[in-house]
């Protein structure tokens, strides 16, 4: 009955550890696709910006 007892403990610990490692890469892919998604967004903004100032007017451009 004891070494079942044990075995049984050891199973429980080992699931928990690895319940764990689980959450830890989910939480780590989340954060990945989070700082992928506002890379996008910065470039994005970048690239209007960019867009926006090259489209304007200088001044003085006109008539000199």
């Amino acid at each position: 009955m004891e070494a079942m007892a044990a075995a049984r403990g050891q199973i429980e610990d080992i699931l928990a550890s690895l319940l764990a490692t689980e959450r830890q890469m989910r939480q780590e892919e989340i954060m990945d696709e989070i700082v992928e998604l506002a890379a996008g967004e910065n470039a994005a903004r970048s690239l209007r910006k960019s867009r926006t100032h090259s489209a304007e007017p200088t001044r003085g451009s006109f008539g000199s």
